[in-house]
Parts: C-alpha cells; sequence; structure tokens
C-alpha cells in the first residue's frame, strides 16, 4: 500500500457517527498516533516538506499535491466552522488546528511526550477548541468621545463597527451622545464637610 493511501486509512479510523468537534479531534488522535507508530513517514511528510504540497493565500490553502489526509482535515475544520460558527478565515483556522495537532504529535515523539496516553491527546485537542471557540466570540465595548460627527475619528469609529465580525455582540458608549463633559473641576471643600 503507498504511504498516502495508508497514512489517509489510518487517519480516518474510528469516525462512525461523530459531531465535526468529535471528527477533528479523532482525527487528530489518529495522527499523533500514526506518528507514534510511524515517526519517519510522518517526519518526511509533515515536517520535512510540508510547504511544498501548498499554496498559501491569506483566505485558503490550496494543494498542488495530495497531502495525506489534509483534504478530510480541511473538510471537517470547515463543517466545524460552520457548527460552532468560528469567525476566522479558512486559512487561519487550518494553520492554528493543523500546526497544534501536529505539533503535539512532534512532541508526542520527543522525550517531553513520553507521558501523552491517549486520554492526554485528546484532552488537550479538546481543550484546544475549547479556547479556540471562546477566543471567537468577544463582547466588545467601544468608548468613543468626539463632538464632531463627521470627523476623522468619526469615520474610524464607523470602520471599526463596520468591520467588527457580526457574531460579535458590540456595545457603544458614545460620551458626547452622554453629553459627558470631559473638563474636571476642582471644587474646593471646606474643612469638615467630609
Amino acid at each position: 500500500m503507498e504511504i498516502a493511501a495508508f497514512l489517509n486509512y489510518e487517519i480516518d479510523s474510528g469516525f462512525d457517527e461523530k459531531s465535526s468537534r468529535g471528527k477533528l479531534i479523532q482525527m487528530g488522535f489518529n495522527l499523533i498516533n500514526f506518528t507514534k507508530n510511524y515517526p519517519t513517514f510522518f517526519e518526511e511528510l509533515f515536517v520535512k516538506f510540508p510547504f511544498k504540497y501548498m499554496n498559501v493565500t491569506e483566505e485558503a490553502i490550496l494543494l498542488e499535491r495530495d497531502l495525506p489526509g489534509f483534504y478530510k482535515f480541511k473538510s471537517v475544520v470547515l463543517a466545524l466552522s460552520r457548527e460552532e460558527k468560528f469567525v476566522n478565515s479558512e486559512s487561519e483556522m487550518l494553520f492554528h488546528f493543523w500546526s497544534f495537532i501536529t505539533g503535539l504529535a512532534v512532541l508526542a515523539n520527543r522525550p517531553i511526550g513520553k507521558d501523552l496516553d491517549d486520554n492526554a491527546i485528546q484532552n488537550n485537542i479538546e481543550h484546544m477548541l475549547d479556547i479556540y471557540k471562546r477566543r471567537t466570540i468577544m463582547n466588545i465595548l467601544i468608548i468613543y468621545a468626539h463632538p464632531n460627527p463627521k470627523s476623522f475619528n468619526a469615520e474610524i469609529f464607523k470602520q471599526v463597527q463596520d468591520n467588527i465580525p457580526k457574531s460579535h455582540t458590540i456595545q457603544i458608549l458614545d460620551l458626547y451622545a452622554w453629553n459627558f463633559a470631559p473638563v474636571l473641576r476642582f471644587m474646593k471643600i471646606t474643612a469638615g464637610a467630609i
């Protein structure tokens, strides 16, 4: 069996009826175990030459040749993105998840990774996804203070509002709309008033 087909088979095992999150965790788990069992193959494919397979743009990663498991990985990540409403670009998500999982695979083959048992591997991937999800939905407070609605600051304020992903919660505090007086005044306090 050709190494690419072998790796695809190894990565695809154990999928059954799982959510995209479960599939990505299973795929990462399978890749890390493949790395432990076949370290030379992993190093040749994913450590020494991965970018000779890829054409990376700001929005997407396209493959010029078959990088074993990558198309399946990509489809799972994109499905997960839709399910969990990630706001990052396709290429950001692919780089983040691919880098984390392959980095964990590299560690698993080093002395530092000797304690990475199956449960630890799955927990690490799950934890990474939890952090990623929390990071993608934010509560944003914009504090704006400028008296002229046609100013350069007003245009920046508008651009910021227009370019924040819709999945975030935005609260705006327009200080001039609240009649905020930006001048601090000193009041003389007489002795014994406090």
